[in-house]
């Protein structure tokens, strides 16, 4: 074959694995998880759950709107 015509195709995307989790659902699930925990730990008073959830929320936060989770 020709160099040429190889070039010509399109590239193929990249496929994702099956089984993997995007990192843009993995830092939404710390996010979520971080609010449901932080409701509980206040209903149930309960505070070194507290500090976790607002922990969780953070990390998702920070990852999702600095856009490191593509």
């Amino acid at each position: 074959m020709d160099k040429a015509k190889i070039n010509d195709e399109p590239a193929a995307a990249p496929q994702r694995k099956p089984g993997t989790i995007s990192p843009r659902v993995f830092f939404g699930g710390f996010l979520l998880g971080g609010i449901v925990g932080l409701g509980l730990s206040v209903m149930y008073d309960y505070k070194a759950m507290q500090a976790v959830s607002v922990a969780a929320m953070c990390i998702g936060f920070y990852y999702l709107v600095t856009r490191r989770a593509q």
